[in-house]
């Protein structure tokens, strides 16, 4: 055993033969302790505050512990239910990683709440979280891990819903596993989107599903009352009771326009 600490040989040890030991060593000395020393104090057990969370009109949340260290996470709609998951957390004495999710974004993630934790979702990728006005809002979508079709759906900051790829029965075009799209970039056809009014909170949501989403042709801009309509419908629908419930994952990004300095 060495004094040079754990990190040597084999965690402090070090191993030699015995014909070795006759050779080299010269003296030995050993040690005997005049008495057992008392074994260490006991640490008196640590009292956690329990989290108490409270009621929130509409959000998911629960709380997270790592390393030690609790962490209230999710969402919520509203700024007065987020207020009351801050000060909840604090008496607990623990982190908050809460978003705040407004109609009808908060409404969207409770219906899609399967589909965004289903192994095979589709990716979303946006530069920036933040956007001025008259700046370009460009992004791309990438297919789930299988062959099905794909929504791609922009809720705006005063909840209307515009559907930029519309899967149907109509159309009825499927898309290869990880095929990307890109949008707003004005590039080899494609429109360019410029940030304008309305500004606030905004969302990208996209849905992949092996048989098309919705019963019928969705119209390009809706409110977030008929979206939300017929997606809760479009999650739940089994055309053939007897057939397996439908695949369906999602994913989603959020965003906020503001108006240009």
């Amino acid at each position: 055993v060495n004094s040079w600490g754990r990190r040597w040989g084999e965690r402090g040890f070090g191993r030699i033969g015995y014909g070795t030991f006759q050779r080299r060593v010269k003296y030995g000395f050993a040690m005997r302790l005049a008495a057992k020393p008392a074994p260490p104090k006991p640490k008196p057990p640590q009292v956690v505050a329990k989290i108490r969370l409270p009621a929130v009109s509409c959000g998911r949340i629960r709380v997270v512990t790592k390393n030690g260290k609790r962490t209230v996470s999710g969402f919520v709609g509203t700024k007065a239910d987020l207020a009351k998951v801050r000060k909840a957390a604090e008496r607990a004495k623990a982190q908050v990683a809460v978003a705040l999710r407004p109609w009808p974004q908060c409404e969207t993630l409770m219906t899609l709440a399967k589909p965004l934790v289903h192994a095979k979702r589709p990716k979303i990728a946006l530069p920036k979280r933040a956007y001025r006005a008259g700046e370009t809002l460009s992004f791309g979508v990438r297919m789930a891990g299988f062959q099905g079709y794909l929504h791609v759906a922009y809720v705006q900051a005063d909840g209307k819903v515009v559907n930029l790829v519309r899967s149907d029965p109509v159309t009825l075009k499927t898309r290869p596993a990880r095929a990307g799209l890109t949008f707003g970039d004005g590039r080899e056809g494609r429109p360019k989107f410029t940030v304008s009014a309305p500004f606030g909170r905004e969302m990208i949501v996209a849905i992949a599903s092996r048989s098309p989403l919705f019963a019928g042709k969705r119209p390009q801009v809706e409110t977030e009352r008929e979206f939300l309509t017929a997606l809760r419908r479009a999650i739940v629908a089994r055309p053939d009771p007897s057939q397996p419930k439908r695949v369906v994952s999602a994913a989603f990004v959020a965003l906020e326009t503001k108006q240009g300095e």
